[in-house]
């Protein structure tokens, strides 16, 4: 689960990079359009009725100082310090005031377990909200002085104590960078790793060995490495010894020698689900890697629609599979050896008006059976089983057949498809091999000092 939940943050990692990026601009670009904000803050100490016994008077003076918060939250001592404010000749702010814009500035607070009472003045010039700030308290005490004095109940040093007079501070406390690009790139990594797991819950393309056995119900029994800078069709032959992708086919080569058929002389038929997901390469390299492994060696081009052995091998595919099952060449007369490894090679021959029908005819049984018996491995490059049926009738007199997935491009849906097409005549599935699957040149650098090592030690 861990490994499959690394893959999935690698092959996502740009998105949710992108995201985190996304955010963190769109966070500094809020920051720059904000305009600052400074704060003034001015304490008072409500002072407890002169009747109250000491018992009772810590309670009533914070619930006092409970009441009298929302007495600063209220409009009518709005109304009185807009007009303080109007008539002082210090408040020079280029708004106009109103009592409702004000109280938007103004923040009142009791402290936690005390009778203090804490206003919070934010201006966009810090002079300003000091100037704001002193008059609240200021108005407040006014103001609740009236009222207690109306009740008949205090005397104007009996209500409150400024405690702390209105300060000032020319550091504003808005916007906050720091803070805002932290929220920022916090939100755009959750976004991104949000759309990152919707991408893989919905997503249909199939890039998870473990995720491929379990539809074809085969082992996945090699992954080629893409490796930038190689051709498709580059035949192992030609690549470094030490690279990933040779290593992939060694591999491949492996898992095909020991497959459980029950024939000593095994036919392997080579298919995918749909076009340009590497069959034919596969095919040809498989049979190459075999060769040169001392196994006595056949590779066909079954695919009658659109061969691609003979253009890998450069060489005239004319003389191939339907000349010979129409008679016209012999077969030892249309297989050609490749000079390096000794691979025997049979091209397709010209490409036929019914290719479905040639390859269902006895006569492709019997040269089945003839090639079979005369050589260990017959490596057979077929169609796509997806679009047509050719492969699939391969397929059916074939020792057992590899099913190549292109990783990243192959869906489920056409694996299923391709898998009922090989259900429905009784083929065998020996395993899947991986194509396309990226590597990096840290893995590649890695296995080939590790190769090169090994052979020392030999």
């Amino acid at each position: 689960m861990t490994r499959r939940l690394g893959r999935a943050l690698r092959r996502n990692a740009i998105l949710v990079l992108l995201c985190v990026v996304v955010a963190l601009a769109a966070a500094y670009v809020v920051t720059e359009r904000q305009t600052p904000q400074y704060a003034s803050t001015v304490r008072v100490v409500v002072s407890a009725l002169p009747d109250d016994s000491t018992e009772v008077s810590e309670v009533i003076t914070e619930e006092r100082a409970t009441t009298y918060r929302e007495v600063a939250r209220g409009e009518i001592l709005a109304t009185r310090v807009t007009d303080r404010l109007l008539n002082d000749p210090d408040y020079r702010s280029t708004e106009r005031l109103e009592p409702a814009t004000l109280l938007e500035q103004v923040e009142a607070d009791v402290v936690p377990g005390s009778a203090v009472l804490a206003l919070r003045v934010t201006d966009v010039d810090p002079s300003i909200a000091q100037l704001i700030a002193q008059a609240y308290a200021e108005e407040l005490i006014a103001l609740a002085t009236d009222l207690e004095s109306g009740l008949g109940v205090a005397s104007e040093d009996d209500v409150f104590t400024v405690i702390d007079l209105a300060s000032f501070d020319d550091q504003p406390v808005s916007p906050e960078p720091v803070r805002t690009l932290l929220l920022g790139g916090g939100a755009g990594l959750l976004l991104g790793l949000l759309l990152a797991s919707l991408r893989e819950a919905l997503g249909t393309r199939l890039r998870d060995a473990d995720e491929v056995a379990a539809l074809v119900g085969a082992p996945v029994l090699a992954s080629i490495a893409f490796e930038r800078g190689t051709s498709r069709r580059s035949l192992v032959t030609d690549l470094d010894h030490h690279s990933p992708r040779v290593e992939g086919f060694r591999v491949l080569r492996t898992g095909v020698q020991f497959a459980d058929l029950d024939s000593a002389h095994k036919i392997i038929a080579v298919s995918s689900s749909v076009p340009e997901e590497g069959k034919s390469t596969t095919a040809v390299n498989l049979a190459l890697t075999l060769q040169r492994a001392g196994v006595r060696t056949l590779l066909v081009d079954g695919d009658l629609r659109r061969p691609q052995v003979a253009g890998t091998f450069d060489i005239d595919g004319s003389a191939g599979v339907t000349t010979v099952l129409l008679g016209k060449v012999e077969l030892d007369d249309a297989i050609w050896t490749h000079p390096t490894t000794g691979l025997a090679v049979l091209p397709s021959g010209v490409v036929p008006p019914n290719p479905a029908e040639l390859l269902q005819t006895q006569a492709m049984a019997q040269l089945l059976d003839r090639v079979r018996a005369a050589y260990e491995v017959v490596v057979v490059d077929c169609a796509p089983l997806n679009p047509v049926t050719d492969a699939a009738l391969v397929a059916a007199r074939a020792d057992g057949v590899l099913l190549v997935v292109r990783h990243g491009r192959t869906t489920r849906d056409q694996v299923r498809i391709a898998v009922t097409r090989l259900e429905q005549v009784g083929a065998r599935t020996i395993g899947v091999v991986l194509n396309g699957v990226p590597t990096s040149r840290r893995d590649s650098a890695a296995y080939g000092g590790y190769e090169r090592a090994d052979a020392r030690s030999d």
